[in-house]
């Protein structure tokens, strides 16, 4: 009988039989790991013993620090379309101005909403005054600018301003007549982070689509891609 591919050699059954064996997960250890919502410690045959060290997940944690290292990607972003426009020496409005549909936003809008998905969550749950902007920037160099100034006033957001309000109301206008309502919870992990990543995706599309030498390890790790 052949197992996983084996040959019918004898010695090598024997090996094979016994490898997977040894990776089998024990079934003292899958028993104690489910008890303990943990099945993942007994396939690999790490006892689980105690309470997880690991840091918990706040309000704070997964709205600051995601907001900030996606926006300063963002930007990295930008500065290789600086490169690109000074190597191959065309028009920026190129970029600037380019849309992937004809329904659909330009290139610069992309950067303002980007940048203002975060920055209005924040505001909306803290009650913290945000810097408002007037969408007037045009350059990849004021793209720029509009990136960093958001970032800047995320950093300033204290952690304790946004922890402990996961079940407040939030209303935020959609479009330009409707509006929704859910916990500032939902607000962060279903929507806000969301659409930042929608925008900066579509951001990184249309420089990709006109040429930009950009690839996936600059939309995930920026500047240390």
């Amino acid at each position: 009988m052949y197992i996983l591919g084996a040959t019918s050699r004898p010695f090598v059954r024997r090996i094979c039989i016994g490898s997977l064996a040894k990776s089998l997960p024990d079934l003292a250890l899958l028993k104690k790991a489910a008890a303990m919502n943990r099945p993942d410690r007994a396939y690999f045959g790490v006892p689980f013993f105690g309470k997880s060290s690991a840091m918990s997940t706040t309000l704070s944690t997964a709205s600051l620090p995601v907001f900030t290292l996606f926006l300063g990607n963002l930007r990295h972003l930008l500065t290789k379309a600086q490169a690109d426009v000074a190597a191959r020496g065309y028009d920026e409005q190129a970029l600037v101005q380019y849309r992937l549909s004809p329904d659909m936003l330009p290139f610069k809008n992309q950067i303002f909403i980007a940048c203002d998905a975060p920055k209005l969550c924040v505001s909306r749950i803290t009650g913290l005054d945000a810097p408002k902007y007037d969408n007037v920037e045009n350059t990849l160099a004021e793209l720029i600018t509009r990136v960093d100034n958001t970032v800047a006033w995320l950093k300033t957001v204290p952690a304790n301003a946004l922890d402990g309000l996961e079940s407040k109301e939030i209303t935020f206008t959609v479009g330009k007549t409707g509006s929704r309502t859910m916990t500032a919870e939902a607000y962060v992990k279903t929507w806000a982070t969301a659409n930042m990543y929608f925008h900066i995706t579509t951001a990184y599309n249309i420089l990709r689509h006109n040429g930009v030498p950009v690839g996936k390890f600059d939309f995930l790790s920026g500047a240390a891609a």
